[in-house]
């Protein structure tokens, strides 16, 4: 199930926001329960920044390989771009 971490840090968020914590933070356990539950979309995006950035996106930005390989394993659009045309690999550069 989620970690007891990032339920904690994010008790009052919404399945999308645990999601991004999760990614960024690495982790794997609360990003894949989270998209067992169908909470949550493997093309989530992020809609608290203007950008529009994707879980992957995420991921990549923030070194976290296991999220992104779990992603992309779950059929993650590689070439979702965010609204200024950014992609998973520019983000991870």
């Amino acid at each position: 199930g989620i970690t007891r971490e990032a339920q904690s840090q994010t008790e009052q968020d919404t399945p999308a926001k645990r999601a991004f914590v999760a990614a960024r933070a690495g982790d794997v356990a609360t990003v894949t329960a989270l998209l067992d539950s169908d909470r949550i979309s493997v093309d989530e995006r992020n809609a608290e920044d203007m950008m529009g950035a994707t879980l992957l996106m995420h991921a990549a930005e923030h070194g976290q390989e296991q999220i992104a390989r779990l992603l992309v394993e779950r059929r993650a659009r590689v070439n979702a771009r965010t609204t200024f045309g950014s992609t998973a690999l520019y983000s991870a550069a």
